[in-house]
């Protein structure tokens, strides 16, 4: 999913995510579905805040018997995207 910069609202804009194709990308083993809920609001003309909650069920390995063992992952998280500046080159 892209969302434009310009089509982010200061009251803000709210995204139900449930394609996990972007974990089928990294090392980590899923073993329930991906539900990720997030708030895209612009902060000003430059800056986005990105808050949500993400729910994944991972299956992990643990360090001392390398036993799999089921790790429910549900961390809320905050970020600021900053659009970069547009220079003009002289």
């Amino acid at each position: 999913m892209k969302v434009q910069f310009t089509d982010i609202s200061t009251a803000g804009n709210r995204y139900i995510i449930t394609d996990d194709t972007w974990l089928t990308q990294t090392d980590l083993r899923k073993n329930a579905p991906v539900h990720a809920e997030l708030t895209l609001t612009r902060k000003n003309e430059q800056r986005v805040e990105v808050r949500g909650n993400l729910n994944a069920g991972l299956l992990l390995v643990c360090d001392r018997c390398l036993a799999d063992f089921n790790f429910p992952a549900q961390p809320p998280f905050i970020i600021y995207w900053m659009e970069q500046a547009k220079r003009a080159v002289i």
